[in-house]
């Protein structure tokens, strides 16, 4: 996975920006080996984002008007996964 936040950060920006360019990031708290973010979709709509390199958790919720459709909780993946959530798809790109 990823050995540095700094890593995940930096993957997860460039990714946002070529499948979602008109969202926003916004990180909620940033630690050394941890990150919580929120991916701006639309007004009301947006993807709640946790990821820990220590303990290789990645978690995705997407939030349509304060509610939780769809949850998706990755731990230790292979190389490459997609996450489709209901009509959106965000790709994560993760290296062993």
């Amino acid at each position: 996975m990823f050995a540095e936040i700094e890593d995940f950060l930096n993957e997860l920006k460039e990714l946002t920006h070529k499948f979602l360019p008109d969202s926003e990031i916004e990180v909620v708290y940033k630690r050394i080996d941890k990150v919580s973010i929120r991916l701006l979709i639309t007004r009301g709509l947006f993807i709640d984002v946790y990821a820990n390199t220590e303990t290789n958790r990645y978690d995705f919720s997407l939030i349509d008007n304060n509610i939780r459709i769809s949850v998706t909780i990755i731990l230790v993946v292979g190389t490459v996964t997609l996450l489709k959530i209901q009509k959106y798809i965000l790709i994560a790109k993760f290296h062993l």
